[in-house]
């Protein structure tokens, strides 16, 4: 599904990416809370990255839907046992289709964002990115199996994988490398979670 909708996402902007969009809209990835500026227009005070707040309200919307909401409790029960949910009552097609629905609300809203801050909008901007999403989950304690994991760790997770590739980044070490990392850690952790099911059962 995910190579379907990149082939129409090529097939519909003909492969061409799109520059020079509204500075409004380039702000809002961009932008500072109280940035302030001297008389000459010298940067004083650089202020708070608007990501930084996104990030957080993305965070808080996740712990409150997941860890204090029925409807947490289902997903959860649903990674852990799909049968076991299906048979304590809960519409497991719903709650399915429904954590699908969310997963793609929330990367248009990371390709908004991400058109925002590159002030362009390219079909292949964010490619391999999901590999990058997967390590930060597993990172930060999620199982691949299911059932298992927090919004709190996911977001420590989220934040060694940043750390990790800012780091790789400016000491100059090949992307090529941050992938293979990336790899290494997702089949470490796809070995530890066989291993852990294999003895609990």
């Amino acid at each position: 599904m995910m190579l379907a909708a990149r082939g129409a996402a090529y097939v519909y902007t003909n492969a061409k990416a799109i520059f020079n969009l509204n500075q409004e809209f380039v702000n809002i990835s961009n932008g500072f809370l109280g940035r302030t500026f001297d008389e000459s227009g010298k940067v004083v005070n650089y202020g708070i990255p608007y990501m930084v707040f996104y990030f957080i309200a993305a965070m808080i919307i996740g712990v409150i839907l997941l860890h204090f909401t029925t409807y947490g409790r289902k997903v959860y029960a649903l990674g852990g046992n799909k049968e076991a949910a299906r048979y304590s009552g809960i519409n497991t097609k719903l709650i399915e289709f429904s954590v699908y629905v969310l997963s793609g609300l929330c990367a248009g809203i990371c390709g908004f964002l991400m058109a925002s801050r590159i002030s362009s909008g390219n079909a292949n901007s964010a490619d391999g990115y999901e590999m990058t999403v997967i390590s930060a989950a597993v990172i930060g304690g999620v199982s691949l199996s299911g059932g298992v994991g927090t919004m709190y760790g996911t977001m420590i997770g989220v934040l060694i994988v940043g750390v990790i590739s800012n780091g790789m980044d400016i000491l100059g070490i090949n992307t090529y490398f941050q992938q293979i990392l990336q790899a290494a850690i997702i089949f470490t952790a796809v070995y530890i979670d066989v291993h852990v099911n294999r003895k609990k059962k």
